[in-house]
């Protein structure tokens, strides 16, 4: 524990009868006058119990250890505590009179904040390498000496008469725990992959703590890492990059408030970007797995997108893709939009799509996955293995079609004029018409909407068309009917002939 100043002024007392309190008091005074305001009432205490003959075995009161911030030097025999934040390698060195000597440096850090050298001499360098303690343990030195060193920084020493205790032992910079294993409430080492950085934010606007939120997985499972302050900037000072192996060192693990973990890295902590790269080491949902609520890693082929500026000013993408069984529809929203942005004008269809943390969600009856700001999306990714087999587009057949499928490509010559009429309210009226179309194996009603209406409204009975990406739904007439979306397309092929059976 700590010694506040009325023990230092009472411990003083046991030793010197000829002295009364107001004396000490004045004399704690003085002593700050003597460093010109730059030591507080505990500092000074210490400075003259000190001189007055007090050492740190001669106290009975429990003293045993002093805060980092109120070292000054000259004291003879202090005892303090603090985690362990840096570790220098041991220099040997010669005595003016010949002797060959070590010495090394540990620097320790406390709960506030407070940070201070540890000098090793001699025999105390072996002893703490005995202990095999490292980076984030807890340590505490007892009857160590302060004298002040470069740059003026006050160092406590450690001699043959020093003791060196080990209060909490952190696993070393080489025990690295699976993922899967990681507990709430501790400090855990950690090597794994990165798979999302998120960019740097702030917790509030004044007196802002910064951090960097960002994903990293191993072959057990994933977890999110936040890097706080100073961390967080060193972090982004190696130029971390998607696929890249990551050490966490010393991250606390805490459980949010839905059940899941997170790892966070503060003043004893630190994250380094190591040079090895891997594969992503996530697993894949297919369509036919997606739970509504959950968030999901999907790999994909991309089939068609539309790209639309909402109203409210707000962008998104929608996109159709293929995980090699089934069709989904993803949603890429503005906070995740950026992502790809530059990639846009360049899709294609094929190219391989990996979304992370997409939300599952249903939208008219149907499932689809949403990218916003918890998400990531990326266009052919180069931290992937196995996509999905390219897709091979093809025609369908009338009579083929299924309820709640979306096909690419139906052909079939126009049956009826199309009956064009507006839905919607006054203010924003939308343009839809119904057209029956047939082929050499069965009819069905299509309804097409907004773009798709303007394209066939002078369109003749007898005239071959083709619909791409339609949906099927069943109909009130408990059968089914198509219907356009929003990656619609119509292409007017003209009068069949033998070709274009």
């Amino acid at each position: 524990m700590s010694m506040d100043i009325n023990s230092l002024i009472e411990a003083i007392l046991s030793i010197r009868k000829d002295l009364s309190r107001d004396d000490i008091l004045r004399m704690i005074e003085e002593k700050k006058r003597e460093f010109l305001g730059f030591l507080s009432d505990e500092g000074a205490a210490l400075i003259l119990a000190q001189e007055l003959g007090l050492t740190m075995e001669s106290t009975s009161s429990g003293y045993s250890e002093t805060k980092l911030s109120s070292l000054v030097p000259g004291l003879r025999s202090v005892s303090v505590k603090g985690r362990i934040v840096s570790v220098k390698e041991p220099t040997k060195f010669t005595r003016s009179y010949g002797r060959e000597g070590v010495v090394q440096r540990v620097t320790i850090m406390d709960d506030d904040g407070a940070i201070v050298d540890i000098v090793l001499w001699d025999d105390s360098v072996e002893r703490f390498s005995r202990l095999g303690v490292g980076y984030g343990s807890l340590i505490r030195i007892r009857s160590g000496y302060t004298r002040e060193g470069l740059g003026g920084r006050v160092e406590v020493h450690v001699g043959r008469r020093s003791d060196i205790e080990v209060i909490e032992r952190y696993p070393s910079e080489y025990e690295f725990t699976p993922i899967c294993d990681l507990k709430p409430d501790g400090y855990f080492n950690v090597k794994a992959t990165l798979c999302m950085v998120y960019p740097l934010k702030s917790v509030r606007d004044e007196g802002a703590v910064r951090f960097v939120r960002a994903r990293i997985a191993d072959e057990t499972g994933w977890v999110n890492l936040l890097v706080w302050g100073v961390k967080a900037d060193e972090l982004l000072s190696q130029n971390p990059s998607i696929g890249v192996v990551v050490k966490v060192y010393n991250g606390f693990v805490k459980r949010r408030l839905d059940g899941s973990l997170e790892l966070h890295v503060g003043r004893i902590g630190r994250v380094e970007v190591t040079g090895e790269r891997s594969i992503l080491p996530l697993k894949y949902v297919k369509v036919s797995q997606l739970k509504l609520g959950s968030r999901v890693d999907m790999l994909l082929r991309l089939l068609t997108y539309n790209f639309r500026k909402l109203s409210s000013g707000r962008r998104r993408v929608k996109m159709l893709c293929w995980d090699g069984e089934d069709m989904i529809r993803l949603t890429i929203w503005e906070e995740a939009l950026s992502y790809i942005e530059n990639s846009l004008d360049m899709l294609k269809p094929n190219d391989v799509i990996l979304i992370q943390l997409g939300r599952v969600r249903e939208r008219i009856g149907m499932v689809e996955v949403d990218v916003d700001g918890s998400g990531y999306v990326y266009v052919n990714p180069q931290f992937v293995v196995d996509p999905p087999p390219p897709y091979q587009f093809k025609h369908v057949k009338i009579g083929e079609l299924k309820e709640g499928c979306i096909y690419e490509s139906i052909r079939g010559v126009v049956l009826t004029k199309p009956s064009v009429r507006e839905v919607g309210s006054d203010d924003r009226k939308v343009k839809v018409s119904t057209i029956r179309i047939g082929d050499d194996t069965g009819t069905i009603d299509l309804t097409l909407w907004r773009d798709c209406v303007d394209k066939v409204s002078e369109i003749d009975i007898g005239e071959l068309v083709e619909f791409r990406w339609i949906v099927v739904r069943r109909s009130s007439l408990d059968g089914i009917e198509a219907s356009t979306t929003i990656f619609s397309d119509v292409l007017r092929l003209g009068r069949p002939t033998s070709a274009s059976s």
